[in-house]
């Protein structure tokens, strides 16, 4: 498993925070992104840090620094299942995901979250599958999405 660049990691366009005295400042990755983002970029997207100041309780922005396993790539697991199943699963991952994701994921051009992962991985399981699915290789970044 490999680590990759977290700052090249950060999405575009993601929100960014800088309200430096809340309690949760340390883990938010709102706040390490903003702190590791590049001095190139010119224009980003923040939380004004007045407003989050005024809130009561939660903050309804804060996102857990946490790095996830991600999957690459699942060529390996449809070649080694029978034609007819592989015809079966791919069907049923376009139905899910659509024919372009479908194909990036496959083919390992698109990190698979361990959320679609396990959608695969039950897609195959429901299809009686059952030796499971491992991906084509794996990668650690940080759980930007939902």
């Amino acid at each position: 498993m490999t680590k990759t660049n977290q700052q090249n990691s950060i999405p575009y366009q993601y929100l960014l925070c800088i309200h430096r005295e809340c309690s949760k400042a340390n883990s938010c990755i709102r706040q390490l992104a903003e702190k590791r983002l590049s001095p190139t970029e010119a224009c980003v997207q923040m939380i004004r840090p007045e407003y989050l100041a005024q809130l009561d309780g939660e903050c309804p922005y804060y996102r857990l620094q946490q790095l996830v396993r991600y999957g690459k790539g699942f060529r390996q697991a449809i070649g080694k299942i029978p034609l007819d199943a592989s015809k079966q699963v791919a069907q049923a991952l376009m139905l899910q995901f659509g024919r372009r994701q479908y194909y990036y994921m496959r083919n390992g051009d698109w990190l698979i979250s361990p959320k679609k992962q396990q959608i695969i991985k039950n897609i195959f399981t429901r299809l009686g599958i059952k030796d499971g699915i491992e991906f084509d290789t794996y990668c650690e970044q940080y759980l930007w999405e939902d």
